[in-house]
Order: structure tokens, then C-alpha cells, then sequence
């Protein structure tokens, strides 16, 4: 709700008056509305409190009173249905008059002065969230960072530090991905992860700005990584993170080719390949389909063309994630090659350790024959 500052004026035998103006902004707005004339009371006088009461109830508008002064004289009556709908009637006003702004001039694209990253970070990145497509990536040698989602952190616990060893062998790094929902219940599980004795991870994924401000306190900054889901559509946005001295950090699925020409990218990855999250579901429907069996599986919604939308249900944190129907996949696009990042991001989701071994080995050798059906995403169309 945007802060407005406001003032009442209440005297005898003048119309009530409220004035009202934005607190803060690019562009401030002001305004006054009146009332009935003001009479004497015959019985209750009003009372500042009172009117301060009726006033100050924004409700449900986009506003709220950071500030509200009341000037009354003695002895009055103000009737709380006049006084409901002289706020009423301020807030409609100034609403109009705020979306009657003449906007400030578009500014063209700046162009970006290409600059030495401060990253640490270089190389391909793949997440996984099965142990098959795990073992699949582990050694291979165009992958250098492999993040392990919570359904292998939280479930295969007994057998992380020898993933972790193994990792690290390969000459490969190990990245903790959070919680895709951060819920209370996951934090001992989470602050297992983060103690920085048990489990030798190199980097941390914030996957929301909860996970961000809770690894903020526990883990160095430079080791800390961020999601798409943490947007940094602008340079402004890139700035103050690295303000807070993380330097990696994942490129926004829905700019396009011609958005990311403008965007600094060098301390950032780009995502390649991966069946893209639509929504991220506090609900389970392979609950409410087929009942709670606590098994990990995938469920289908099916649009009216008829694709097929996998739902993964995440039974270790008790999430659902609804993925598209296509996978994303550019290959072949001319900015995987020219555009500067510190390298390209895979997401295997609901592949086999057959298809990532098809989908890293295309890469590999740029054929994208071995793709199956695929979607360029936002990549031609941008933010809509």
C-alpha cells in the first residue's frame, strides 16, 4: 500500500475537508475533497479519536496513512456516514489522479560496456534431482558444478559425504539447492546442510528470498548463488547483490535474446536446457488424485490441446512443482556462444540417465538432431 499523508478540518459552519497527498515518490500528488457544512451537536460532540477512526480505515485500497492530522472545533457534529464517504470519495480521487501521471520519458537501451567479472565461478552448471541423473553427470567432463536438490540432500543423507567425495574427485563442484518452498520444518535439516563440517559443499543455491536471507547468516557471501527466481531483470538489481558480495548468479528465463544484449551477464549463468517451473504448489496433487503414499512420482494435467504438464511431487519437503510441457532447450541459438556469462545452466528434472546422457552429449557436439520435441521459451518473445 502506497503511504499517503492526510489532514481533516472540521469548523462550524464550513464544509468538512479532508486533504490528502502522496508521502513519497517520482511523482507527488495532492489533492482536497469536502463535505457537508459542519453544524453544532445537539447531543455527543465529536471526538478526535473518533474521526481519526473513520478516516484512517483504508481497507482494501492501495493506500494506507503514514500520517493524519485532525483539526476540530468544540462542539460539533460530524455524522460517521458523511465522514466514511468523504474518505471514500479522497481515495477514488486520488487514485484517478495518480493513473492520470504523465509517464516520464522512455529511455532507449544502454548499451553495456563489457567488464571483467568478479565471479569466482566459471564453467557449465547442471542440477539434478535423481541419483540416476547424478551418476550421469558426475565425471562428465563438460559439466564443472553439479547442484543437488533436496530430494537427494534430505533423502539420501547417509550416503552424501561419499556423493560429496566423489564429486570433488571428479574434479567437480557440489552445490546445495534449497528448498523450492522454505518451510519451518526444513530449517534443521537446511542448517545440517550449511555447518560447513559434515557435508563439504562449495556453493549454496538461494532458491527464494527466505533461503537468501537464511543463508546470508550462516554461510559466506561469496559462496552463495542465485536461483532464477531471485530477478535480476536489470543491472541495478545485479548491483546491489554483488553490494552484498555474491558474485553468481542465474539470467531471468523470461528475457529475450534482445533484453540479455543489455543486461550484464558476466557473473551470471545462462539456462540452456530444462523443462521450465510454472508453478511451485504448497499442495500435493498426487494427493489429492490418488492419496498420499509418500512416493515421490510424477502426475499430468492435461490442457484442452491436450499436452501433458508433469507434476513432480517433492515428498521430502511436501511441494509440488508443475512444469511445462516442452522442455526448453537452445541449442543452436547464436547467444550460446556470444553472449558472456560465466557458463550455460542444465536442469535435469524428470529425465532418465539415458536422455541427460543424449541431451549433455548434443552439447557437446552441437547436434541437435538427438533432441526430442523442445520449446525456445521466452528466448524469441521476452517479458510479457
Amino acid at each position: 500500500q502506497l503511504p499517503i499523508v492526510g489532514s481533516f478540518h472540521g469548523h462550524l459552519g464550513a464544509p468538512m475537508e479532508l486533504r490528502f497527498s502522496t508521502a513519497s515518490g517520482l511523482h507527488p500528488i495532492s489533492g482536497v475533497v469536502q463535505g457537508e457544512v459542519v453544524s453544532a451537536a445537539q447531543k455527543q460532540a465529536a471526538r478526535e479519536e473518533d474521526v481519526r477512526a473513520k478516516l484512517i480505515k483504508t481497507g482494501n485500497t492501495p493506500f494506507v496513512f503514514s500520517e493524519l492530522t485532525i483539526d476540530l472545533d468544540e462542539n460539533i457534529f460530524l455524522p460517521a456516514t458523511q465522514l466514511n464517504e468523504l474518505r471514500r470519495q479522497a481515495l477514488d480521487q486520488l487514485e484517478q489522479l495518480l493513473v492520470m501521471v504523465t509517464p516520464q520519458e522512455i529511455l532507449p537501451y544502454e548499451e553495456v560496456t563489457p567488464r571483467e567479472s568478479s565471479s569466482q565461478w566459471r564453467g557449465d552448471f547442471a542440477t539434478v534431482r535423481t541419483m540416476e541423473q547424478c551418476e550421469e553427470v558426475i565425471g562428465n567432463e563438460q559439466i564443472r558444478y553439479i547442484g543437488l536438490d533436496t530430494s537427494i540432500t534430505f533423502t539420501a543423507r547417509d550416503e552424501l559425504s561419499s556423493l560429496l567425495a566423489r564429486i570433488h574427485a571428479s574434479n567437480q563442484k557440489a552445490v546445495c539447492m534449497m528448498p523450492m518452498i522454505f518451510r519451518r520444518d526444513s530449517v534443521p535439516q537446511v542448517e545440517a546442510l550449511c555447518d560447513g563440517g559434515t557435508y563439504a559443499f562449495d556453493a549454496y543455491m538461494a532458491t527464494t528470498m527466505d533461503a537468501l536471507g537464511f543463508l546470508y547468516t550462516r554461510v559466506p557471501s561469496d559462496q552463495i548463488w542465485l536461483d532464477e527466481r531471485l530477478y535480476t531483470y536489470s543491472n541495478r538489481a545485479i548491483a546491489s547483490y554483488e553490494g552484498l558480495g555474491i558474485t553468481c548468479m542465474t539470467i531471468p528465463y523470461e528475457l529475450n535474446e534482445k533484453e540479455l544484449r543489455h543486461r550484464e551477464n558476466r557473473s551470471s549463468f545462462f539456462t540452456v536446457y530444462g523443462y521450465t517451473p510454472l508453478m511451485y504448489l504448497a499442495t500435493c496433487t498426487h494427493k489429492n488424485c490418488k492419496g498420499c503414499d509418500h512416493t515421490p512420482t510424477l502426475t499430468y494435467l492435461k490442457d484442452r490441446k491436450g499436452n501433458a504438464f508433469p507434476v513432480a511431487n517433492a515428498c521430502e519437503i511436501c511441494t509440488n512443482v508443475l512444469y511445462n510441457f516442452l522442455p526448453t532447450n537452445l541449442l543452436g541459438e547464436d547467444a550460446m556462444e556470444s553472449l558472456p556469462c560465466i557458463g550455460h545452466r542444465f536442469d535435469f528434472t524428470i529425465e532418465s540417465a539415458k536422455e541427460v546422457h543424449a541431451i549433455l552429449k548434443s552439447y557437446a557436439t552441437y547436434d541437435a538432431t538427438q533432441n526430442k520435441a523442445f520449446t525456445k521459451g521466452h528466448f524469441h518473445r521476452g517479458v510479457e
